[in-house]
């Protein structure tokens, strides 16, 4: 079932569905790297199943969260 599928079967409004797309293009915008937001959003537009996204969180390359 698509995301947009799901939404249309509960039948309200489906909690951070829009303030993740908000998120998402502000990162973008401002260049800032938000990898779950990321994952998130893909989801939510059908471009990646959420087995996918959590994988590609889990192995993605590790490295320090802090610039000083």
């Amino acid at each position: 079932m698509s995301p947009k599928d799901a939404t249309e079967k509960v039948g309200m409004v489906v909690e951070g569905m829009f303030t993740t797309e908000a998120a998402y293009e502000l990162a973008q915008r401002e260049g800032v790297e938000m990898p779950i937001t990321e994952g998130i959003y893909a989801v939510i537009n059908d471009k990646i199943d959420a087995r996918d996204a959590v994988n590609q969180l889990m192995t993605r390359d590790r490295k320090s969260e802090i610039t000083y």
